[in-house]
């Protein structure tokens, strides 16, 4: 059975998820239109739809969760994403309950980020219900096809030219951002190809030779790509990933290995090294920060003064927020429960206090339990999706972009899916 046909086996839901991925990065490419009309705004559609029909699927299936109840609860980390899942429900309505109350809040900006923090929940709760080994490698393939749009109208800048660049604020160069609103929206979807490209071709024990040239386009295309981004958080999560690549492509194929290593070597030359060279420019502060010049605010291009005035903040809050989320009292803003925070851990932090941020790390740490049995390709898959999710963290705020959160739900419920982990042990 090709793709088309097992795609056209699966449910609706099922369908209008894999939809969904497949024009996401197209989509993206359409987000000045919220400026201008929110309600004619695909991203804004794209965001609100798939909420409501994941809400319309959880009512139709009710009947299903309340017998396979007892089943799902055994199952380890499930009951940590469910508690965690409730936290961020709470102060989703205080967000709304903030909107509709108090004349600083927009409702329409209360209610999207209230949309975006019930989307993580709902997406993985779908999933888990849904997903088996064969819906999983559809979603996954969906995904990999989902990336030839970035990936293509970032060789048109590299060949043609910039098509929308930009320079941030207290830079002195261009970073290419295509169609895209940032650059980020590259660091993402080249994440998510990278990563599922090396997954089938660890997968099909590099007996494909489609897989393995796709691999290989990657690990060329991204690194000269990087040149021209200029983001370092990038440089730190592709360095990872392709050193974890190569380790696992040597387990595989020695000839593949020295393939794709001599590639990457010689990019590393020409333009890796160069590339590092242009961001360092940013780091004299950082290390006038180290040798005690300058106060700790002004490190990370000024991320840590936009952390430690969100804990200031924070602290000024009620204590039940401190546990809980800010959202559950009357707040100034919400900016620190988006991607204004700058960091993952601190946007959770707000979006459900204290305990919310030891559950997500709970259940992020618990995955690993049983990590030794998994088979190859599965453990390269966990280690690069969490491990990169944890670095993308503390500059970023990748659970807030719903590319992120579609790919993270699925691996997640891949992993806590009982009914199919006996395939993924030796």
């Amino acid at each position: 059975m090709n793709y088309v046909q097992k795609f056209k086996s699966q449910t609706w839901y099922v369908k209008c998820f894999i939809l969904l991925i497949l024009f996401r990065p197209v989509i993206d490419i359409f987000w000045w239109i919220r400026d201008i009309e929110p309600l004619l705004s695909p991203l804004n559609w794209a965001g609100v739809l798939p909420v409501v029909l994941l809400l319309v699927y959880m009512l139709k299936s009710k009947s299903d969760w309340l017998k396979t109840k007892d089943q799902i609860l055994k199952v380890k980390g499930v009951k940590l994403f469910l508690a965690f899942s409730v936290l961020i429900l709470m102060n989703s309505i205080g967000l709304l309950v903030n909107g509709f109350l108090f004349p600083d809040f927009s409702i329409f900006d209360s209610l999207a980020v209230s949309i975006k923090l019930i989307s993580l929940p709902l997406f993985f709760l779908f999933l888990f219900t849904v997903i088996d080994e064969d819906v999983f490698d559809l979603i996954l393939k969906a995904f990999l096809l989902s990336t030839l749009f970035p990936f293509l109208m970032i060789i048109y800048e590299i060949l043609i030219g910039p098509i929308n660049p930009y320079t941030p604020g207290g830079r002195h160069f261009e970073r290419f951002r295509g169609l895209y609103s940032d650059g980020i929206n590259y660091t993402i979807y080249w994440m998510i190809g990278l990563i599922t490209s090396a997954y089938f071709y660890i997968k099909n024990n590099s007996k494909s030779n489609l897989t393995f040239y796709f691999l290989l386009f990657t690990f060329v295309l991204i690194p000269i790509s990087l040149y021209f981004l200029n983001q370092a958080v990038a440089y730190f999560i592709f360095t990872f990933l392709f050193t974890l690549v190569l380790i696992f492509v040597f387990k595989k194929n020695k000839i593949h290995f020295l393939a794709l290593a001599l590639s990457l070597t010689l990019i590393i030359v020409l333009l890796y090294i160069p590339g590092i060279s242009k961001i360092s420019t940013l780091f004299p502060v950082d290390k006038e920060v180290i040798e005690g010049k300058l106060e700790i605010v002004h490190a990370a291009n000024g991320r840590v003064w936009i952390w430690v005035e969100g804990l200031k903040r924070l602290s000024e809050l009620p204590v039940y927020t401190w546990l809980f989320g800010a959202a559950l009292t009357k707040i100034e803003s919400f900016n620190y429960m988006t991607g204004g925070a700058h960091n993952d851990y601190l946007r959770i932090l707000y979006s459900t206090g204290g305990t919310g941020l030891i559950l997500y790390l709970l259940f992020i740490f618990g995955l690993f339990k049983g990590f030794g049995k998994l088979t190859l390709h599965c453990k390269f898959l966990l280690i690069s999706t969490i491990c990169s999710l944890l670095l993308f963290s503390v500059t970023h705020t990748p659970t807030f972009y719903l590319s992120v959160v579609y790919f993270l739900t699925t691996v997640l419920a891949r992993f806590l899916k009982t009914n199919i982990s006996a395939n993924d042990t030796k």
